[in-house]
């Protein structure tokens, strides 16, 4: 995780002193959630799921030297969706990455649902690692000018590749996705990639297991966390997300990168907040020396 904080000694000291407290709290959300566990306590009662969080560690190293997991006492695993709701990373309850609190939350699939618990198991690998590459996309905190009058004296100017005005207004805004696949959202386009390689790494290590299943939701739900595109008839959420997430972002990606370099690009500039080489990329792709704010600044 790099996070670099910026303003005067004293704007630094108080807004450290302000993360450090809330970052010493559980987020009031995760108090609503019964039969909540860190994952270290997870792995002490299911054992055989270390083996996977090992390996996405491992592998994490191998990808980036930022990109780190998140800590097993930060994240946390909710085992028991609420009657009705199907849980997993498109359930009700929404998990994800807290960047306040610097922590995270997983729901498992419900077992009403999905009886596999293989496939439960795998689900959770895939969020863990989504909410790992959040965990350690580059931020930028910064204190807004005195002259200001806002509600809260501190912005997040960085998020990976992303940037904020002091008064919020965003640098790329969510109608650049309505120009796709010439432009996109840069928000979307990085939880986009971030699942697209969430998808990749998790289906790597489900071709190392076996799975059986029925046509049906379990059928649905493995194509979904494997990246699988298909028409998801059983599973709502899932075909959501899809359709207003990853296909803008697989038309952007199909569009620019003819040959495959600039998913590693993009993951390189989340993590590092360095956009000099993704700049490059698309001078050379346009031969337009300020492509990047032509195509993402709107």
């Amino acid at each position: 995780m790099k996070e670099l904080i910026e303003g005067t000694a004293e704007q630094c000291e108080r807004i450290s002193a302000y993360f450090n407290e809330k970052r010493a709290q559980l987020p009031q959300k995760f108090k609503n959630i019964p039969n909540l566990y860190t994952l270290d306590d997870y792995l002490i009662k299911n054992k055989s799921f270390q083996a996977w969080i090992d390996w996405a560690r491992a592998k994490f190293a191998q990808m980036h030297p930022e990109l780190t997991g998140i800590p097993g006492d930060r994240y946390f695993v909710g085992v028991d969706s609420r009657e009705g709701d199907m849980g997993g990373f498109h359930g009700k309850i929404a998990g994800g990455f807290f960047f306040i609190e610097n922590r995270a939350m997983a729901i498992m699939l419900n077992s009403r649902f999905i009886d596999n618990p293989l496939l439960r198991q795998l689900e959770l690998q895939k969020s863990y690692i989504h909410d790992s590459i959040h965990y350690s996309t580059f931020r930028r905190i910064s204190a807004v000018p005195p002259a200001m009058d806002v509600p809260f004296p501190v912005y997040r100017q960085q998020y990976g590749i992303n940037f904020k005005n002091p008064d919020g207004t965003a640098y790329s805004t969510v109608s650049a996705t309505r120009r796709a696949p010439l432009s996109i959202n840069l928000n979307l386009l990085m939880d986009g990639v971030t699942d697209l390689i969430a998808s990749a790494m998790v289906k790597e290590l489900s071709n190392s297991n076996s799975f059986v299943l029925q046509p049906g939701l379990a059928q649905e739900v493995f194509h979904d966390i494997t990246g699988a595109t298909v028409n998801f008839d059983h599973y709502e959420r899932a075909r959501d997300f899809h359709q207003t997430v990853l296909t803008p972002t697989r038309r952007f990606l199909e569009f620019w990168d003819k040959d495959n370099t600039l998913v590693p690009l993009l993951l390189d500039g989340m993590l590092t907040g360095d956009l000099q080489r993704l700049q490059s990329f698309f001078n050379e792709r346009t031969h337009v020396d300020n492509s990047w704010e032509l195509i993402f600044k709107m």
